[in-house]
């Protein structure tokens, strides 16, 4: 059997992601960690931000121009901020990274590199020091992927989520960075049916 999370639930994971302070670089940097994940390392990392925002935020029905939904912004939510444009490897360019990016990761001629510490300075500076909800999170960057057996549950995406992005371990253990950005709290839409079969 294969399933998809429910879409409202999709919906309230979206909505409470954007009710909360999250610079807008914190996309960038999960690409990062993506990348480090599969490379198996932190330094000299080449993304391409484009093919990971297509893979994780385009959603249909986008205006033309701005194909990429915003999950995280640091003002408050409004129709004007919800849209992200197609020039995505251009915001991440050295000469438009911004002083709050730079906390976390250095650019040089050979690519991109986390820093010492990355995920305690991404709280800072990316999360304003407060954890992300992690059901939040997976959900959404997850939401077109079928989660295929039997007996799968919620906390499967979770789990795709922190190995697909380097903070568990192939015999289940989640590193101190994921203890670090994340809160593993239920929100109480969690609490009801929440996958459909495709």
């Amino acid at each position: 059997m294969s399933y998809l999370v429910k879409k409202e639930v999709v919906a309230s994971c979206l909505e409470r992601l954007r009710q909360r302070k999250t610079h807008e670089h914190f996309a960038g940097y999960l690409c990062l960690l993506y990348r480090s994940a599969e490379n198996g390392d932190t330094k000299n990392i080449q993304p391409s931000f484009p093919e990971f925002f297509e893979k994780f935020y385009r959603v249909p029905g986008c205006p033309a121009g701005y194909p990429y939904i915003k999950p995280f912004i640091s003002k408050p939510p409004t129709l004007n901020n919800i849209w992200l444009n197609s020039n995505v490897a251009g915001s991440y360019a050295k000469s438009s990274i911004r002083s709050t990016f730079n906390e976390v990761v250095s650019v040089g001629s050979s690519g991109y590199s986390l820093k010492r510490n990355h995920s305690k300075m991404a709280l800072k500076h990316l999360l304003y020091s407060v954890p992300l909800n992690v059901f939040d999170l997976a959900i959404f960057l997850y939401r077109d992927f079928p989660l295929v057996g039997d007996t799968v549950t919620i906390e499967d995406v979770v789990s795709i989520f922190a190995v697909e992005f380097g903070y568990e371990s192939p015999e289940g253990e989640r590193d101190s960075d994921f203890e670090t950005l994340f809160t593993e709290e239920r929100p109480d839409i969690l609490n009801g049916e929440l996958l459909e079969s495709v």
